[in-house]
């Protein structure tokens, strides 16, 4: 299963909290339903959406599926692109005992990306925090840190293994995030660019008794222009994912 990469070598063990939570935090908790519930140790769910390579290039359909553990911070996720289009791809991104690692096969059988090190593990790192929206309860977490700046903003740090990454969250009136703004590794410009989430605030719904953003979408912020690379949308979420 999608999972068993992650189970491999990594005990189930409850998830450590930070008993030090900003106000904001909590109260994204309390609407959530994510601060009295007891954290799961993964949750997983689907994705649909499109993307595109380039900003002079075409969009593309995929699917996606992803796997996440709480308890020990890592992710898989398994995507199909452009199914029914010229092009056809594979990809899957993971983290994992504080590595990330891309892999991209054309037709699902000649590699075209397979990249890992140091600028990838970043990279993963600032996404598995930008995706505790789909996760709440990852905001309790020992590994991650908060910092008030600004009356609905929030600094938050993600420490764990050898990584240590940083992100800015901000918040609508209600308490719910609706963006998340980072410096993230690009691996097209083999450099840190500034890299944001801009989270659909109408499409937060209840999915299996948490309340979570289903659409958003994902921007780098090149010098020329904003490029404007994925749109994504959320579904069949499952919190009682058994390990």
């Amino acid at each position: 299963q999608l999972g068993d990469l992650l189970v491999e070598n990594c005990k189930p063990l409850p998830m450590e909290e930070n008993r030090i939570l900003p106000e904001l935090v909590q109260k994204w908790l309390e609407k959530s339903g994510a601060i009295e519930s007891t954290p799961p140790p993964a949750v997983q769910f689907t994705q649909k959406g499109k993307l595109r390579l380039a900003p002079d290039k075409p969009w593309l359909v995929f699917n996606a599926n992803q796997y996440v553990r709480l308890d020990n911070p890592s992710f898989i996720w398994t995507s199909k692109v452009g199914q029914g289009e010229i092009m056809q791809f594979s990809g899957i991104d993971q983290f994992s005992n504080g590595e990330g690692k891309m892999n991209v096969s054309l037709y699902g059988l000649i590699d075209v990306v397979d990249a890992k090190g140091e600028e990838i593990n970043q990279g993963a790192a600032v996404r598995f925090l930008s995706e505790i929206v789909w996760y709440p309860w990852m905001a309790r977490s020992k590994y991650i840190t908060w910092k008030v700046a600004g009356e609905y903003q929030l600094e938050a740090s993600f420490q764990y293994e050898e990584l240590e990454v940083e992100g800015l969250f901000t918040f609508d009136k209600d308490g719910l995030p609706i963006r998340f703004e980072a410096i993230r590794y690009n691996e097209e410009k083999k450099k840190n660019i500034p890299w944001r989430v801009d989270i659909d605030g109408s499409s937060y719904s209840e999915l299996d008794n948490v309340l979570i953003p289903t659409k958003a979408a994902v921007i780098w912020e090149y010098e020329s222009s904003d490029f404007h690379w994925l749109d994504v949308e959320v579904s069949l979420y499952d919190s009682r994912v058994r390990l």
